[in-house]
């Protein structure tokens, strides 16, 4: 499994991004990539774009499910809080990213230096999005 944070799906959205876009499509069509609800959520107050909105809500409700508990919340402020008094300052959003995939063993993929530096003290290892889509 691999859980992708908003800029993946941020980018995948952008025209520009076509690798990214073709990336997640291969994966999506697999079954292969997921996030949390927050990430969608994050995504719909990001927009005002119909065709963005659309897809954003149609990725939202077949997704892969991830079970966010109370107490993912909490280790979500704890690992904030320890990421801070490091220097490094992440959204709640993306802090959730990392914390579920550390409890799912997923790998993770950022396009978001301070996430991606985030994960290099963490045992969560990177989506590396190098190689073609099978």
């Amino acid at each position: 499994m691999i859980i992708a944070d908003a800029s993946v799906w941020r980018a995948a959205l952008d025209p520009t991004s076509l690798d990214v876009g073709a990336r997640v499509a291969d994966l999506w069509g697999r079954r292969e990539l997921t996030a949390p609800l927050a990430v969608f959520a994050q995504l719909l107050a990001e927009t005002d774009v119909a065709n963005d909105v659309a897809q954003i809500r149609s990725w939202a409700t077949t997704v892969v499910p991830l079970v966010v508990s109370d107490d993912a919340w909490l280790a979500v402020g704890d690992l904030a809080a320890t990421l801070r008094e490091r220097g490094d300052l992440l959204n709640l959003i993306d802090v959730l990213v990392l914390i579920i995939a550390v409890r799912e063993g997923a790998r993770v993929w950022s396009l978001n230096r301070p996430v991606t530096l985030a994960m290099n003290s963490l045992p969560i290892v990177a989506y590396q999005a190098d190689a073609r889509p099978r």
